[in-house]
């Protein structure tokens, strides 16, 4: 454990500690997020992925998020960096992908992963751990005592797309939680909503945090530590322009716009008491056929096939039985729900809705965070309706792969940790 943060943990003073690390393995290397029996590898990189690491400590209190540029941490993957954090103290872990579409594969083994991920390579899954090794002692050895707490939000209306379901419902809200340390930059956590799929639809053979990565750069260069976490993934893209756009472009529009809205965000925010909390709870779920959407006969169709080798596929790739952890972090009043899934758009708005109800001052969403249970919608939406793009629709159906109940009971556990968590 860093010297840092050991001289804090006897006080009552929150303490934060931030690191960084590059993961971005030597080109070429196989790249994750586009399905093909052909292996999509890296030959170049656009800009550095990342390991980033908050650690937290109150007394006796401590947590820590961490944030990888992946598409995806596995099960396996997620067991070894339990116990990679353990041994330097870290037991009370949020680990969460950024989930951009150009970032490393190779980590998963097993046929089914393969279309996805690439060949297995176990020199890039050594990597990345040696990668979450420097930056959790890296945030360690870095700590100083928190100020003050700010959080806030803003709306940067027309930045995402739901492209489930023409018109549906959207999550253009921006939130951002600052923690103010004596002796050392702010750490800015922030939770933007949206695919990162940007360079991998214009350049897919480029490495790339994708537009996170780009905000990331930009806030670190105003001064900012920065933690961009993902939040609703679902049913949601970022926008697409309808006129053609070079994808560098494209990047800074959508980077503009967060940047900007995280700005307004953290402008209008709120002081809270520096304090630390976490609740975890662990849920089963046992895989089952994916939904099917009805409709239309050729949508229909479609579903049925679609529907068929998604549970074929998910044979292949999940277990028959999988437990997750439903974690909830509380950084002074904003409390960051971590939800093990490409958490639908709708699921995501109505946990906030209901933490708020229930007192929360500022819920945070975040997807692709501790395991993974597949996309992850309200049971009412698997059924076609009117507006449904087929594709996306069917697609994210096949990828559900653990029950249609599967958003109400991860809902349902976060409403139950965020009461555990007390004053």
């Amino acid at each position: 454990m860093g010297s840092n943060m050991e001289s804090y943990l006897d006080g009552k003073e929150l303490v934060a500690g931030y690191g960084r690390s590059n993961i971005t393995p030597p080109t070429p290397f196989p790249m994750a997020g586009i399905a093909g029996r052909k292996e999509r590898l890296a030959a170049s990189v656009r800009d550095p992925l990342a390991a980033t690491c908050l650690v937290l400590r109150q007394g006796t209190r401590e947590a820590a998020i961490l944030l990888l540029d992946v598409l995806i941490v596995d099960m396996v993957l997620l067991a070894d960096i339990r116990k990679l954090a353990e041994t330097l103290g870290c037991r009370n872990l949020l680990v969460t992908a950024s989930h951009t579409h150009s970032g490393p594969g190779g980590t998963i083994r097993g046929r089914g992963a393969a279309y996805f991920m690439g060949r297995f390579r176990e020199s890039i899954r050594r990597q990345l751990l040696e990668s979450v090794e420097s930056a959790l002692k890296l945030a360690l050895a870095e700590a100083a005592p928190v100020a003050g707490v700010r959080y806030g939000a803003a709306d940067v209306p027309g930045l995402t797309m739901n492209r489930r379901l023409r018109g549906g419902t959207v999550d253009d809200c921006l939130q951002a939680v600052v923690l103010e340390r004596r002796g050392g930059p702010p750490v800015l956590l922030g939770c933007v909503s949206g695919h990162p799929v940007l360079v991998a639809f214009m350049t897919p053979d480029a490495a790339s945090a994708d537009w996170p990565g780009e905000v990331r750069r930009r806030l670190s260069e105003e001064g900012y530590l920065p933690l961009i976490l993902p939040g609703a993934l679902g049913g949601l893209n970022v926008l697409f322009p309808e006129m053609p756009t070079a994808m560098e472009d494209h990047l800074d529009l959508i980077a503009r716009n967060v940047t900007d809205g995280i700005r307004r965000a953290v402008a209008g925010s709120v002081a809270s008491v520096p304090r630390l909390r976490f609740a975890h709870e662990e849920l089963s779920f046992r895989r089952s056929w994916p939904p099917y959407c009805g409709g239309p006969p050729s949508v229909a169709l479609r579903a049925a096939i679609s529907t068929l080798v998604g549970a074929a596929y998910s044979r292949m790739t999940a277990p028959q039985t999988v437990s997750v952890q439903v974690a909830v972090v509380g950084v002074g009043d904003a409390v960051v729900t971590g939800m093990p899934a490409d958490f639908g758009v709708v699921a995501t708005r109505t946990l906030r809705d209901r933490l708020s109800a229930a007192g929360c001052p500022c819920p945070v969403v975040a997807s692709q965070s501790n395991g993974y249970v597949g996309y992850v919608h309200l049971a009412e939406e698997a059924a076609y309706r009117p507006g449904n793009d087929p594709g996306f629709l069917t697609y994210e159906n096949a990828m559900a792969w653990y029950g249609k109940d599967a958003a109400e009971r991860l809902i349902d556990a976060a409403c139950r940790q965020y009461k555990e968590l007390g004053s």
